[in-house]
């Protein structure tokens, strides 16, 4: 038998048996970079998976780096960030290990044909990360706890249920044995239901979701050099509180959302000599859908959007206008002999 031969053998049957004596690997700490925009476990595996494992013996937790820590993000938006997962292994080894995030806020295991998904490929060092099989995919010592450092993924910006964290669903894909040298970024999935466990609940520690408004001015006529004032008010601390917007501005006023139900975003625009104190508002959801839950006063030219987790966000426009001179001249033409003209009068004698 070829050197080659004896090195793979070792690695494959007899290295595990030797890291299992060794006892239980300090807890370390790897960083990786995700692949984004990934096809997702279900549609590599050809259909959902229950992943009802206990392999790993807790749900992942997820924190972030304090270099990078993001406090808020807005709804609806995807936003890009680096994440701390904690990972605690069972009583076996665990090979071709990979961490999917849905991207459009769907959990991996569940999601529809089409949908994209951020991989964090496990590593294959420092220990307790292993290289056991020779691939691409990296494994995991038996009874075991690491931080796997995953940064750059794209989360779609939206809170768990109960909460007004930002929502991480994933599913985190293994094997139960070595199987040859054949696991890629490209083809790692969850080949039964008993390779995966994936939750819809987990949140990053520290983010907000925000919901907003978000305004635009008009002005008629067009083009006016008018700025007008609003002021915006909440149960929780609105950003900014306060702006000042001429024709064609805009401002998106935030404000996080509750973790038990609705929050209501109040923005009023102040009066402002010259122009109609009432104003022409319009409003609809993100999409430009019908905004059921803003209720709008074109008399006090006040919004008022009630935001949750599904109705998270409206935009809307105002549109003031001017009041034109109301003051008349009376244009008298005078034949020669005729009265006096009236004080304010213009007057062509023909």
């Amino acid at each position: 038998m070829s050197k080659l031969n004896y090195w793979s053998l070792f690695v494959c049957f007899f290295l595990p048996l030797v890291l299992a004596f060794c006892g239980p690997a300090q807890a370390q700490t790897a960083t990786i970079t995700a692949l984004t925009g990934q096809s997702c476990v279900a549609e590599r595996a050809g259909g959902s998976r229950s992943c009802v494992s206990n392999d790993f013996a807790t749900i992942l937790s997820f924190d972030q780096p304090a270099a990078t820590a993001l406090a808020n993000c807005r709804a609806g938006s995807v936003v890009s960030v680096d994440v701390l997962a904690e990972v605690t292994s069972g009583s076996a080894q665990r090979y071709d290990i990979g961490l999917f995030v849905g991207e459009e806020g769907q959990v991996p295991a569940d999601a529809a044909t089409g949908s994209t998904c951020s991989l964090g490929l496990f590593p294959t060092s420092p220990n307790p990360f292993l290289a056991l099989d020779f691939d691409t995919c990296g494994d995991f010592q038996l009874s075991s706890t690491a931080i796997l450092e995953v940064q750059s993924v794209n989360v779609l910006c939206t809170p768990a249920a109960g909460t007004n964290l930002l929502s991480v669903p994933y599913t985190l894909v293994f094997n139960n044995r070595a199987d040859g040298n054949t696991c890629t970024a490209s083809n790692i999935t969850a080949g039964t239901n008993a390779k995966c466990i994936k939750s819809s609940a987990a949140t990053l520690t520290g983010v907000e979701v925000n919901g907003y408004v978000t305004i635009t001015k008009q002005t008629d006529p067009d083009g006016d050099a008018a700025s007008f004032d609003f002021a915006a008010s909440s149960s929780a601390t609105v950003t900014p509180a306060s702006a000042s917007l001429g024709d064609g501005g805009s401002q998106t006023f935030l404000v996080p959302l509750s973790g038990t139900g609705s929050r209501t975003l109040t923005i009023t625009e102040a009066a402002l000599a010259g122009w109609d104190s009432t104003a022409s508002i319009s409003c609809t959801d993100p999409s430009g859908g019908n905004a059921t839950y803003v209720t709008v006063s074109n008399a006090t030219r006040t919004i008022e959007a009630s935001l949750d987790a599904i109705n998270y966000g409206a935009v809307c426009t105002i549109t003031n206008s001017k009041i034109q001179n109301a003051d008349l001249v009376t244009v008298k033409t005078l034949a020669s002999g005729d009265a006096t003209p009236a004080e304010g009068d213009t007057v062509t004698y023909l």
